[in-house]
């Protein structure tokens, strides 16, 4: 449950993000252009570089019995030919031959193809396709400069969306805060309309380096659970091992 809540938030705040903040229409335009590079650094990867993101997600549920609120962080590190994505929940690593995708609370791992730059391709324009959509039925109700939580200037946008596209995407508001100084984001928060299970997702941005000096992973990716052949780490004894490689 727990994990399917963690994907369910991680899909509604990529759907979510492109909402935007200064006058109405420079807000809305900083915004698209903070979130296209924040989740298309595809330009410093192919010079090169590497990407490194550290977020904490906190989501807040309407049914008190369920638990109330819930939080979880991740973090991403990538280059033009390697990706790894961890959390408590799950972790993932793709390189150029494969990738492996380990959940540790169903002690299963999985091991696919790696997705090849086409299809993240493919993947990018659907998510382009959805930003345009939201882009049209949303509209800046504010845009202050407040205090950020880390003491540093920034600005406060909110977004909303209007009654039809509201009740589709089951949105009722964005809201950004963004630092002035280096033009990213600090922290996210949707508010979601009634009807939804969870009232609200706040995606705190501990850290964005678009020149990361570190690795995403030394060795291939089969390394991070294997030894050798088919043995795997001793961490990972007891897990099931799914290949989804040779799957119809």
């Amino acid at each position: 449950m727990k994990t399917s809540r963690y994907k369910y938030i991680l899909i509604l705040f990529c759907s979510a993000f492109p909402f935007g903040g200064f006058s109405q229409d420079m807000c809305l335009e900083e915004v698209k252009e903070i979130y296209n590079r924040l989740n298309n650094p595809q330009r410093s990867l192919e010079e090169g570089g590497k990407y490194y993101l550290n977020c904490r997600v906190r989501s807040v549920s309407r049914d008190s019995m369920d638990g109330g609120s819930s939080e979880t962080s991740f973090k991403v590190i990538m280059d033009k030919e390697k990706l790894a994505f961890e959390s408590e929940l799950i972790k993932y690593y793709q390189d150029r031959e494969s990738s492996i995708t380990i959940i540790p609370g169903s002690k299963i791992i999985y091991i696919n193809h790696t997705v090849s730059g086409f299809d993240r391709k493919l993947q990018q324009d659907r998510m382009g396709l959805l930003q345009d959509t939201l882009f049209h039925f949303g509209e800046v109700l504010s845009c202050q400069s407040v205090l950020l939580p880390s003491r540093q200037k920034g600005r406060k946008v909110v977004m909303g969306l209007e009654d039809k596209a509201r009740s589709y995407f089951g949105i009722d508001e964005a809201i950004f805060w963004i630092n002035d100084a280096s033009k990213s984001l600090e922290r996210v928060r949707i508010n979601y309309a009634a009807g939804n299970d969870l009232k609200y997702a706040e995606y705190e941005f501990l850290g964005i380096d678009y020149e990361c000096l570190r690795e995403s992973f030394t060795g291939k990716a089969r390394e991070k659970v294997f030894t050798t052949g088919t043995k795997v780490h001793p961490q990972y004894s007891g897990f099931q091992v799914k290949d989804l490689r040779s799957s119809p």
